[in-house]
């Protein structure tokens, strides 16, 4: 079976990566702002990815996965600014 990437996978990839990524860098900042600025950009991101990549059942699971990673940013941003 030949796979081919198309754009739907890649945007589902990139949301994946960018949202997992902004979610690492969660544990090393105690910045609230900075998490909660980078996970709400993170999010556009993943919504427009989703909507892009709603043509197969994985893209839209790697961009969802983002947009989860994304939403754990803002959370995490948010308890730290309830924590000072």
């Amino acid at each position: 079976m030949l796979h081919s990437i198309t754009s739907s996978r890649i945007a589902g990839a990139i949301a994946f990566i960018l949202g997992f990524t902004i979610l690492v860098f969660s544990f090393f900042l105690y910045n609230s702002s900075a998490l909660i600025i980078m996970g709400g950009s993170a999010l556009l991101i993943g919504i427009a990815s989703t909507i892009l990549s709603r043509r197969t059942t994985f893209d839209l699971q790697l961009s969802v996965a983002g947009i989860i990673f994304a939403c754990i940013t803002i959370i995490l941003g948010i308890g730290i600014l309830g924590g000072q």
